[in-house]
């Protein structure tokens, strides 16, 4: 992807997350006000899932507009950390607030259910939103940490949306404890969903290899270049969802000019061909350095001073 078509891709994005959190704001908004006036338990969850999925699209939006800002002297890598940064803020708060809805829900059981036919109509109705909003995030969603989390908030409330429907019918009919049972239900929807984004933000976060990806391998694939002696002290990390890099020490029997820039452009081509590594710097040696190992603990590097 061209400079230009991949400014024209985050712009997309950008627009769908503002559409996607308008739509939010309207669910949850309406599902509020019904919740109180009707007394549902349900509806009330559901706001507040639909407000968490607010909190989400607001947050990656800022993101993605923060991560498509230049680098700078001092941010060298502009602001691309901000993408994990935020789905890592915005899966932490769903945590309690999954909490909260399990706990309301145990506190509810017992009690007298809500107006079935109302819960209904609304429940249909954020179902809708969800699914509308899901669709506009969808495209950008597999390339972009920030909005694929915003995007699992409105799957996983979605979900609740069709749970909610269900339960209004079983409140319609009668059925005792449905508005608790959703409550619970949809706050354990919650949690899962939360984990999950949580931990892959903290993966990024924590400089950890993307999915897929060893530094066993990065250094198998490199020795495999003709000219290549050996492969050591080498780094694989996700500098954010769409940038991946790697450094990594590599021994050759010939490092004159007219050798070296023809074997670090097929170097960085191997690695962005073999496993998408954008960002690829390599330091070349004719005697191996002291880090002899392909894994090379930053404890023990010189200057280090824990």
């Amino acid at each position: 992807m061209s400079g230009r078509d991949e400014h024209d891709h985050e712009a997309a994005g950008s627009r769908a997350l503002a559409i996607a959190l308008l739509i939010n704001v309207g669910v949850t908004a309406l599902e509020g006000v019904a919740g109180v006036l009707t007394g549902s338990l349900a509806l009330l969850a559901d706001s507040l899932h639909n407000l968490s999925d607010v909190a989400s699209l607001a947050l990656a939006w800022v993101g993605a507009r923060l991560s498509a800002r230049a680098p700078t002297p001092s941010r060298t890598f502009g602001f691309l950390r901000a993408e994990p940064l935020v789905a890592f803020v915005n899966a932490l708060a769903l945590v309690p607030l999954s909490g909260l809805l399990v706990y309301a829900g145990v506190q509810r059981v017992g009690a007298a259910a809500a107006a079935g036919p109302t819960v209904m109509a609304l429940g249909a109705f954020a179902l809708l939103a969800n699914a509308a909003s899901a669709l506009v995030l969808a495209p950008h969603g597999r390339s972009d940490l920030g909005t694929r989390s915003a995007l699992l908030h409105l799957i996983a409330d979605a979900g609740a949306s069709g749970a909610v429907i269900i339960g209004g019918a079983l409140m319609w009919l009668g059925v005792p404890g449905v508005d608790a049972i959703l409550s619970i239900g949809i706050g354990l929807l919650t949690a899962k969903a939360a984990l999950g984004v949580l931990r892959e933000a903290a993966h990024v976060l924590a400089e950890g290899a993307p999915e897929g990806v060893t530094a066993e391998a990065v250094a198998a694939e490199l020795c495999a270049v003709e000219g290549v002696v050996d492969v050591h002290h080498v780094h694989v990390w996700s500098i954010s969802s769409h940038l991946r890099a790697a450094t990594a020490h590599v021994v050759v029997s010939d490092v004159t000019n007219a050798s070296t820039r023809p074997l670090l452009s097929l170097l960085q081509d191997r690695l962005q061909e073999s496993f998408a590594v954008a960002h690829a710097t390599f330091q070349l040696e004719t005697v191996p350095c002291r880090e002899t190992g392909v894994l090379a603990d930053p404890r023990h590097v010189g200057g280090f001073n824990p």
